[in-house]
């Protein structure tokens, strides 16, 4: 059995949830598995890095809720958290 990504359509509105949320300074990484009929959906995405870890938490439960909750042929969500660092406070 080989995994297969999600459609165009699908990932775009991943996407837009994602975006939608204040926290997201940007989305890393995103891949989604479709396994018979239901999408596994995997992301990463970055927040301001200093946010406390409860903080960082609650924005991932927050996409994590709303994507299970608004599109009926997903069945996981597993979001990771990175920090988006400052480029102002940090060297290259």
């Amino acid at each position: 059995m080989v995994d297969h990504s999600a459609s165009k359509d699908v990932i775009k509105q991943i996407n837009d949830i994602l975006n939608s949320h204040e926290g997201v300074k940007r989305v890393d990484n995103l891949r989604t598995r479709l396994f018979a009929n239901r999408i596994y959906v995997e992301v990463e995405i970055a927040v301001d890095e200093t946010l406390s870890v409860k903080e960082g938490h609650q924005i991932a439960e927050n996409i994590h809720d709303e994507i299970e909750n608004t599109m009926e042929e997903v069945k996981h969500v597993m979001v990771h958290v990175n920090p988006h660092y400052n480029t102002t406070n940090h060297s290259s």
